[in-house]
């Protein structure tokens, strides 16, 4: 599936720092400047939740890490029912079509479960103390739902303090 991404990808070299250091990853940079982005998407439809027995369904794994953080900053990690570049004035509380974790500095000290189908202000769900948004650490977000299923989990490991 092609994939598109916004802002600068570079692959960093591997090194005995910490657990992020040491993992095989790619770096994704916006511009320094205010309202930059930098996101990756599909051109098409990653996944599809299924209309029939046995039909459709999905598990979506992915690691998460920051090395910089701007003062209001929005990050948004997980599926998002969309294949256009996301709004530089787009705020986690206006996400819709979307499963993930996400947070919003300014707003936000930690880490929110974002879930919408679509109608209406998305709930969030504070992750609670165990995840502050920091650089430095490594987050595994597991989010799956059975074929043609009616309930999608979300599973997310701090890699670092677990």
């Amino acid at each position: 599936m092609p994939i598109t991404s916004v802002g600068t990808v570079s692959h960093t070299t591997l090194a005995a720092t910490n657990l992020a250091a040491s993992m095989r990853r790619w770096r994704l940079t916006s511009a320094a400047v205010v309202d930059s982005v930098a996101d990756q998407r599909s051109a098409g439809w990653a996944c599809w939740r299924g209309n029939a027995v046995g039909l459709g369904g999905w598990t979506f794994v992915t690691r998460i890490s920051m090395t910089t953080l701007q003062a209001t900053v929005m990050g948004f990690f997980g599926l998002y029912g969309s294949t256009a570049a996301l709004a530089t004035t787009l705020t986690l509380a206006a996400a819709i079509n979307c499963i993930g974790i996400g947070f919003q500095r300014g707003t936000y000290t930690r880490w929110q479960l974002v879930a919408n189908d679509g109608t209406g202000t998305p709930p969030l769900t504070d992750m609670g103390m165990s995840f502050a948004i920091a650089t430095g650490g490594v987050l595994t977000l597991f989010i799956a739902a059975p074929p043609n299923g009616s309930s999608v989990w979300v599973r997310v490991v701090d890699e670092v303090w677990r």
